[in-house]
């Protein structure tokens, strides 16, 4: 029994990263507009769930991964506009990136670090923004990292077969 769940499991670990993927090729391929970045990039400590908070359309994670962990956030400010609408935008990168503090004791990532020095206050920048609703936007495209489901996923996969097969061997 313990075997089919850990199958299972493995399953939903490699579904996860496919719905991350599609929304990652999608955002890759938003259309882009001119911006203006208005506020020089910065690094806060803050939450998950204080990135998340609802814009128009989403609702907030009621995680307590989300709340409790502390971690390293981009933020910088961006005006854009697209058909005639003026928008603000300050979501630096397009997988809302954030370092865990926990990792990062002493600030963000050198990555981090590299895309705040492409977003300067007065600098002109390509903003890609949701066809469907262009007040979704972001500055800097990043790729999500989907490693460790994946390695999560496989491993389960594999103990789920011991585990189904290992009576079968046995007799």
């Amino acid at each position: 029994m313990y075997g089919y769940t850990l199958i299972l499991a493995s399953l939903f670990c490699f579904a996860m990263p496919i719905g991350l993927h599609r929304e990652e090729v999608a955002k890759k391929t938003w259309p882009s507009a001119s911006g203006l970045i208005v506020e020089a990039p910065k690094f806060i400590r803050t939450t998950r769930a204080y990135l998340e908070t609802p814009t128009v359309g989403r609702t907030a994670r009621d995680d307590t991964y989300y709340r409790d962990v502390k971690v390293w956030a981009l933020t910088t400010e961006y005006r854009y506009q697209v058909a005639g609408q003026n928008y603000i935008g300050t979501q630096a990168t397009s997988t809302n990136h954030v370092d865990k503090i926990s990792d990062y004791p002493d600030g963000p990532s050198q990555q981090m670090v590299e895309w705040s020095s492409q977003l300067s206050k007065g600098a002109s920048v390509t903003i890609h923004y949701d066809p469907l609703t262009p007040y979704e936007s972001y500055a800097i495209y990043t790729e999500n990292s989907i490693q460790n489901v994946l390695v999560i996923g496989c491993v389960l996969m594999i103990l789920g077969i011991i585990l189904v097969a290992a009576p079968r061997f046995s007799r």
